[in-house]
């Protein structure tokens, strides 16, 4: 199933590139990606230090859903499994291998040996962010499951701290959820000059770049694999760093950027630089 996905991915690569979603640019050079990666840790590590009173507040209401999901943790379990039927679990092998790390390792290294390869700068930027992405959202989650260390469902659910092998944190959830920054900062940011029918594919995309994520929760919760806590914090992680990652390349995309003014005895402007 996971190579049927990866196959459809590649195809829907030929149509965003058919519409112009898809850009060909100069070649990178591994010494920017060294420093890219750089520049992104330190912006993620320092993201606490610019958090403002909405994060805090969403952080917040997010572990207090948490706490809530998790003291109803038994309850919500016995929903989703008395819906449970054939048809669901089929749907749930679609979504599943979003979450699996030969998965999206595999698409994320493709894009970026690809472009390296093929000297197209935006699809070896968009595999570096993805490495990026899934390496930070790994190293969380798996930190977490540490301390987290809640027992699978059916095996009585129950919550340890410390201890190696835990799955308080869906790991499938926070790993398809890594995915969507990277990408919709690609290939899925509305311009000016897009046409009707571009903004249309995009918005569709972005639709399908953040909803396939929660489907991806939705399957774990459906295979009785985690608590829908879990399955919450997993996802929270998951975009929270994927959004991080695209926010230091944009940052990023701005510092490449100079105007500077222009005057001569008849003619004054401003000239535009763009370091590739």
């Amino acid at each position: 199933m996971g190579k049927k996905i990866f196959v459809c991915f590649i195809v829907a690569c030929f149509i965003f590139n058919s519409f112009g979603l898809i850009n060909f640019a100069q070649a990178r050079t591994f010494d920017e990606d060294w420093q890219q990666v750089k520049d992104d840790f330190e912006y993620i590590v320092d993201f606490p230090e610019r958090m403002d009173g909405l994060s805090y507040a969403t952080t917040v209401a997010l572990l207090g859903a948490a706490g809530y999901m998790y003291a109803e943790k038994d309850k919500m379990r016995d929903w989703f499994q008395s819906n449970r039927t054939e048809d669901s679990d089929d749907l749930a092998d679609v979504f599943k291998p979003l979450g699996k790390m030969y998965f999206a390792g595999g698409l994320a290294a493709s894009l970026y040996l690809g472009g390296a390869l093929f000297k197209n700068d935006r699809e070896r930027e968009t595999g570096l962010m993805l490495l990026e992405s899934l390496i930070y959202t790994g190293a969380i989650t798996g930190l977490g499951q540490i301390i987290l260390a809640e027992d699978r469902p059916d095996e009585g659910g129950d919550m340890h701290f410390f201890k190696i092998g835990g799955h308080g944190i869906s790991g499938h959830a926070a790993t398809a959820a890594a995915l969507a920054g990277p990408i919709n900062k690609q290939y899925l940011q509305i311009t000016d000059d897009d046409t009707n029918f571009n903004q249309v594919m995009k918005y569709t995309g972005k639709a399908v770049v953040y909803g396939a994520p929660l489907l991806t929760s939705w399957s774990r919760l459906n295979d009785d694999d985690h608590f829908v806590w879990n399955c919450l914090l997993g996802s929270a992680i998951g975009f929270t760093i994927g959004e991080l990652v695209a926010n230091a390349h944009r940052k990023s995309d701005e510092q490449n950027l100079a105007l500077a003014p222009f005057i001569e005895e008849d003619v004054t402007g401003v000239v535009v630089n763009y370091r590739f």
